[in-house]
């Protein structure tokens, strides 16, 4: 029986594992083009996702020429470490909601609006009407935990993101509707994988 041709990984996720898989991990770019050899990725190759990850800020150059994860690079490594127990951090749920609220951000800003969009659907946020997303509030650190988590993965500052419980009988029927066919189990395990391809943008 012949074995399945495993998928060659892109330069840029390998690269970003491996400098996330633990804390304060430094590799120079001699390391990385033997690692990226072993995948059967060109030492070009490795060069230049290097230099593109440093240009998005993702890592950064310390001294004697190694590179490490910078600031926004640590913070989705943050999220996808959190994301994989999540779960563990729900509680049951009260009928209540998580609303972010993004009527005030401009639409002529297309990154930050991608960014915006990218955020609100890792986080399992549905769309109730124009500007108005929600999810069901079941994380135990509640609307803050969420509004923290939706910042980290790039949504815009200025959007409002809160609790609320008390909508109209039509509003509570259609957000309810947004949630009765999800499996949120799925959406969970799903999580780390779309964070983590996000990291392609």
């Amino acid at each position: 029986m012949q074995l399945e041709k495993q998928k060659k990984p892109n330069a840029r996720k390998l690269l970003l594992k491996l400098l996330g898989s633990r804390d304060n991990i430094q590799m120079n770019a001699s390391a990385a083009v033997r690692v990226g050899a072993l995948f059967g990725i060109s030492e070009n190759n490795i060069r230049v996702t290097l230099t593109r990850l440093q240009s998005a800020q993702l890592i950064t150059l310390v001294e004697r020429g190694f590179y490490k994860l910078g600031d926004k690079g640590i913070r989705f490594a943050k999220e996808i470490h959190q994301w994989r127990e999540d779960e563990d951090g729900l509680v049951p749920w009260q009928n209540d909601w998580v609303v972010a609220q993004t009527s005030t951000l401009p639409k002529s800003d297309k990154k930050q609006l991608r960014n915006n969009e990218r955020a609100l659907k890792l986080l399992g946020m549905r769309k109730l009407t124009n500007d108005v997303y929600l999810r069901p509030n079941n994380f135990s650190g509640g609307a803050g935990e969420v509004r923290d988590k939706l910042y980290t993965l790039g949504l815009s500052r200025k959007a409002l993101v809160f609790s609320a419980s008390d909508f109209d009988t039509k509003a509570h029927s259609r957000a309810m509707g947004l949630w009765s066919y999800l499996k949120l189990e799925a959406l969970y395990k799903d999580g780390c994988i779309e964070i983590e391809e996000s990291l392609l943008d």
